[in-house]
């Protein structure tokens, strides 16, 4: 386990973590299982679960938790995706508590006229499980939520706006780079008034250092631009190697993620929350870990509390089960969410093949048979996890293989004996034991 993990569980008990989001809930909200739940039981948090299984709709919620904020920038109705008007009491929400202290707000569906789509904080709700009574004001938190699969820079955005892309949108950004190439020069025209200038911002060094050991690469400079000169806003990122210097036209898309989620941190308070969809999008397994190692840093540095949605097992490999949430299908249609799983458990959720299987070794066909059945109804998601193997000659035989799996340090092998052959008297101390009888021990 990364150690970094232990200081945070340490810190979460210390209760150093300012407006600590302890857990929500969701009586009804879009496609989750009435009722589901999320514990915040470790400041970092992985929503883990099959595409469409409600992961990024959680995620959404978090975002309109604090105060001020609302799921609606996410989800709103429309035309082709309607939301449907429904009694008060079965309106979407969602019910969250913070600090520690038990006290429970609701936010919910409001169907406002002018604004149909505005979550709100409401009285208590006896239909949602609540204490009636006071009405507890929402959390004070800075938000900062990013979706890794939908950041293309500028110039992405205004070059695949046509499909496939015109001649023309190429003479379109070739005058509009140098307008911005002038604007970081401060050579302003007439095109800029004070409001709609580019803006410009230098990623810190200690930022490029942190961008060097995810990326694994050297940097002399970078810097992250906003503006509009391209058709609509967006970000540009301005990179500087010792042997060259590129924008994010040219630039990996992991580069150019990586430069904004900095770009981000850089000005986020002190507990803030900090969501993420899918950040290991465009970045390989090494610099996924990479990555997580500076997320455990800042959770520590700056108290973020921080919930990201994944299907992979590099940033969830090494998370305590009690940081974990598996979206998982209900036989009803909606979905479920599992807490407290391993992050072995959660790779059979996602279809994450293991290599280093669990080999269960029994005595005869039957006990394969039963033990089988077991994990098959008991451990669904897992099942694929391990291997059953009928050992031919029972228990005697059995007994010689341990000897070398011993020797060969092997631990992913369990033996299961049926207990046909248990002494009838005491067992020996092994202390008593002679050495000359070792061998009789194993080979019966």
């Amino acid at each position: 386990m990364n150690p970094d993990f232990t200081t945070i569980a340490s810190d979460k008990a210390a209760g150093l973590f300012p407006s600590y989001i302890d857990y929500i809930r969701f009586p009804r909200f879009r496609n989750l299982a009435a009722n589901a739940r999320v514990d915040f039981e470790f400041p970092i948090t992985a929503f883990v679960g099959q595409n469409g299984c409600g992961k990024s709709s959680a995620l959404q919620a978090l975002f309109g938790v604090p105060k001020g904020k609302s799921v609606s920038t996410y989800w709103f109705t429309t035309a082709l995706d309607p939301i449907e008007n429904l009694r008060p009491e079965d309106r979407h929400c969602f019910v969250y508590s913070y600090n520690g202290t038990g006290d429970e707000v609701v936010k919910r569906r409001i169907n406002k006229k002018g604004q149909p789509d505005l979550f709100d904080t409401s009285e208590p709700i006896a239909a949602y499980g609540m204490t009636m009574g006071v009405r507890h004001p929402p959390v004070e938190k800075e938000v900062i939520y990013i979706n890794f699969r939908a950041i293309p820079n500028a110039f992405e955005k205004a070059f695949h706006r046509v499909r496939p892309p015109t001649p023309g949108i190429q003479g379109h950004l070739r005058m509009r780079s140098k307008v911005l190439r002038n604007a970081l020069d401060k050579q302003y025209d007439y095109r800029f008034s004070i409001e709609s200038r580019p803006q410009e911002f230098v990623i810190r060094e200690d930022m490029l250092r942190v961008a060097e050991k995810i990326l694994g690469r050297s940097y002399r400079g970078a810097k992250v631009v906003k503006h509009a000169l391209f058709g609509e806003p967006g970000y540009s990122v301005f990179l500087e190697t010792e042997k060259a210097k590129y924008t994010d036209a040219f630039a990996g898309s992991g580069e150019s993620a990586v430069m904004l989620l900095l770009h981000e941190l850089s000005y986020a308070k002190k507990g803030s929350l900090l969501l993420l969809d899918e950040p290991e999008t465009s970045l390989h397994p090494g610099a996924q870990e990479e990555l997580m190692r500076y997320l455990a840093s800042i959770c520590i540095k700056q108290r973020i509390q921080i919930v990201f949605c994944t299907h992979s097992p590099t940033l969830i490999n090494g998370l305590p089960p009690a940081a974990i949430k598996v979206f998982s299908p209900d036989p009803s249609g909606t979905f479920r969410i599992v807490q407290g799983v391993s992050s072995r458990e959660a790779f059979g959720y996602i279809g994450h093949q293991i290599s280093d299987k669990m080999t269960l070794r029994v005595e005869d066909r039957l006990a394969q048979m039963i033990l089988q059945r077991v994990i098959d109804d008991e451990v669904v998601p897992c099942a694929h996890m391990f291997d059953i193997c009928f050992i031919p000659g029972g228990c005697d035989e059995m007994k010689k293989d341990s000897v070398v799996f011993s020797s060969h340090d092997q631990k992913n092998v369990v033996m299961i004996l049926d207990g046909g052959k248990k002494p009838s008297g005491p067992l020996m101390d092994p202390s008593m034991i002679p050495n000359s009888q070792y061998e009789d021990l194993y080979w019966g």
